[in-house]
């Protein structure tokens, strides 16, 4: 499994791992292999998130306030992995970020990219 990660997604996983108190490895392997079945910005993802608040409707009356929080909080996690994981043009500054996590945590093959 060689699935490459955006900052987001790296971010992410670490707060997870942090905040389940569970192995970074283990985190990332699991949203590795969620991220390679259900491919998160693949359009058939996009229109299973769309589909899926629609199914939600049977049980929460979206014109009121207290059931439309509820019916997203339902389905939010759906969203979620879909933003993080899109790719997007990062700022100048978010390298240099990007450069002294890498040298932090000894990941070579990432500083050697940005060489």
């Amino acid at each position: 499994m060689d699935t490459k990660l955006n900052e987001v997604e790296t971010d992410f996983i670490e707060f997870i791992a942090a905040k389940r108190n569970r192995p970074l490895a283990e985190i990332k392997s699991v949203f590795c292999e969620t991220k390679e079945r259900f491919k998160f910005t693949g359009p058939e993802y996009t229109k299973l998130t769309g589909q899926i608040p629609h199914l939600h409707r049977i049980l929460y009356d979206t014109t009121t306030e207290e059931d439309t929080v509820h019916c997203y909080q339902v389905h939010e996690l759906l969203h979620l992995f879909a933003y993080i994981s899109y790719s997007y043009p990062k700022l100048k500054s978010s390298y240099l970020k990007e450069l002294r996590r890498a040298l932090k945590k000894g990941e070579w093959r990432n500083i050697y990219n940005f060489i």
